[in-house]
């Protein structure tokens, strides 16, 4: 005998059995506790540096290596990567998951005021970014048509 036909002769115990867990998967649902925005720590900061009109190859030599430097040696870093590129330097710092954030980027802040004795005098002040997923955006939405935008124009200025 085969499940469909062991389904077909009790019958009346599937339904029974459908219903118990229609009704367990509902209690479960609406037990959980949600959030609209959860609060999601992600353990990376960015440390920015912009040096005007300055070529990638002097950027690096003079700005992302200072900043290295000074931040190779930070406890519970995961990861250390740079960019550099004209006028711009970007050190990317990536945590350790279970590290106290508050307390890396005072330690992140130590390290940069004393890689600033460093860095050239034209270079702008270093700012660290940190990522936070709430900042992101949900959803992007891009709408296209056949309008031409004096079209647009024309029709919003009437």
């Amino acid at each position: 005998m085969n499940i469909t036909q062991t389904a077909l002769k009790f019958r009346t115990t599937v339904y029974v059995l459908i219903a118990f867990l229609a009704i367990a998967g509902w209690s479960a649902f609406t037990s959980l506790p949600l959030e609209a925005a959860p609060e999601v720590k992600v353990p990376i900061m960015i440390v920015t540096t912009v040096f005007p009109g300055v070529a990638p190859e002097d950027v690096e030599r003079l700005v992302t290596n200072a900043m290295e430097r000074e931040l190779t040696d930070l406890k519970n870093v995961k990861k250390l990567s740079s960019t550099s590129a004209e006028s711009f330097s970007a050190v990317t710092i990536e945590f350790e998951a279970d590290v106290d954030l508050d307390s890396a980027y005072q330690k992140v802040r130590d390290r940069i005021d004393r890689a600033k004795a460093n860095l050239p005098a034209d270079a702008e002040e270093p700012s660290i970014v940190e990522i936070n997923v709430a900042e992101f955006p949900m959803m992007l939405v891009n709408i296209a048509g056949n309008y031409h935008l004096d079209s647009i124009h024309h029709r919003h200025s009437d």
